[in-house]
């Protein structure tokens, strides 16, 4: 149900991801790139999105962290 959302318009670099580190208590994850806040808004929307929101994740999803984020455009070592 989950890659149903790779088809919604706006959503790029959709993938199913599985944890291989004990370094959170996290299984699984989803992870997609969008390619700006309106194109996130619509998706967030979508008829498809709304139907897994309320199809599998509120009945099947116990905890999740969620981290939105934006790619910065410098480097590491220009952060201080």
């Amino acid at each position: 149900m989950a890659r149903n959302l790779a088809h919604i318009p706006g959503v790029l670099n959709f993938q199913c991801l599985k944890q291989t580190s004990p370094k959170n208590p996290f299984e699984y994850g989803l992870s997609m790139e969008f390619e700006d806040q309106g194109k996130y808004d619509s998706y967030s929307d979508h008829v498809e999105h709304q139907a897994f929101i309320q199809n599998f994740w509120l009945n099947d999803v116990g905890d999740f962290l969620e981290i939105d984020y934006e790619v910065l455009k410098v480097k590491l070592w220009q952060l201080k």
